[in-house]
């Protein structure tokens, strides 16, 4: 009887310990980075129209719905236009470039994970002014698309 109940007792703290490979986040801690779509405008040359003048990110803003937003301005973007993703589903944004030019961009967004409250995205589809756009990954960066004007 005795065996049999130190071995029942042993089962049971056996079954009650679980391996959870999965580190938790404290999310009290936890700091998000915004992930954003890199747009680099180049001519058909393929000379960075921002970084020869042709266009000035100090006036380029980005609309997307109601907002109006500027154009990041933090170094590693020096040459080309940082877009927030910001929510799933298509997402159209106004590129303001200059008085006189406007470029849509359209993001096709889905959900890859949920941390703490954040949603982070999966890049699906990038068409800027009607033609899809090929989406290049590099070095584990923010996703990038060259588009030639």
């Amino acid at each position: 009887m005795r065996k049999t109940i130190l071995l029942m007792l042993t089962l049971f703290l056996f079954n009650s310990c679980t391996n959870n490979n999965q580190d938790e986040i404290d999310c009290r801690l936890f700091d998000p980075v915004i992930q954003h779509l890199l747009v680099v405008l180049v001519d058909e040359n393929g000379i960075n129209l921002l970084e020869n003048g042709t266009f000035d990110k100090e006036t380029i803003k980005i609309r997307l719905n109601s907002a109006e937003f500027q154009a990041t301005k933090l170094d590693i973007f020096e040459n080309s236009i940082a877009i927030q993703l910001l929510e799933q589903g298509a997402n159209t944004y106004e590129i303001v470039l200059s008085e006189t030019e406007t470029d849509t961009l359209v993001l096709n967004l889905s959900i890859r994970e949920q941390i703490c409250g954040f949603q982070f995205y999966n890049l699906d589809k990038a068409i800027y002014n009607g033609e899809a756009q090929t989406i290049i990954f590099e070095n584990n960066s923010d996703p990038k698309i060259r588009v030639i004007k």
